[in-house]
């Protein structure tokens, strides 16, 4: 199994579609999964937002990522309501429609928190995607996106994966912007978190690409940019 990890995506306009690398045939062992920063949206959130402006992609701007399918795409992030409920709708029609799985917003609180599962030849690897409160999201919405529940509830939800899959990942939409090097605190949840069971912690929102270090098994990457 290949999963290649992309950082924040954000398509402003309706540009020419992004083709995949050479060589990469996407499918059941091959997958990409991209951290969606923006909605898809032709609604707009007149609500302001407690730090930072309202943005969106082109409601078109999906078709852009098309050939990337099929693929898995994170929406805990501090934009996915600035189309309101119907650009976070919109949004999840527009990737399910081209062949990605999401995960971390929903219409539900069902929806919200569930996570994602690929299974493989090689095994099967569970992905929980939380949105952190230093970005500013909209914070314990429903419908919205998946909120961090806390270090003690995120060690249950690990260990529970751990018991349905073989690999645990993290997407983690957190820390501050435009930093090149992870906060000590950001350290020491990962330290946490690897602890606790998770293999791979992927983290994004920073706009930055970010140091990795290794704990234990467990691979962490601060930030992909």
């Amino acid at each position: 199994m290949r999963l290649l990890c992309v950082g924040d995506v954000a398509i402003i306009h309706n540009m020419s579609p992004w083709l995949p690398l050479d060589g990469v045939v996407f499918g059941d062992d091959i997958r990409i999964i991209i951290n969606c920063e923006l909605p898809f949206s032709r609604s707009f959130n007149p609500n302001s937002r407690k730090s930072g402006p309202r943005i969106l992609s082109h409601p078109d701007s999906f078709n852009v990522i098309a050939k990337w399918a099929p693929g898995f795409a994170t929406l805990a992030t501090n934009h996915i309501l600035d189309g309101g409920v119907d650009g976070l709708v919109e949004t999840l029609c527009a990737l399910d429609g081209i062949g990605f799985q999401t995960i971390g917003a929903g219409l539900s609180k069902e929806e919200i928190v569930r996570p994602i599962f690929w299974d493989t030849k090689e095994g099967r690897l569970a992905i929980v995607n939380w949105v952190f409160p230093e970005t500013n999201p909209e914070w314990k919405t429903i419908p919205g996106p998946n909120y961090w529940p806390g270090i003690k509830e995120a060690k249950t939800i690990i260990q529970s994966l751990k018991r349905e899959a073989n690999w645990v990942m993290i997407q983690a939409h957190w820390s501050d912007e435009l930093f090149p090097y992870p906060r000590p605190e950001d350290r020491a949840l990962a330290w946490e978190l690897a602890e606790a069971g998770a293999d791979i912690l992927i983290g994004h929102h920073p706009h930055v690409v970010r140091g990795m270090e290794v704990i234990g098994n467990c691979h962490v990457f601060y930030s992909l940019g």
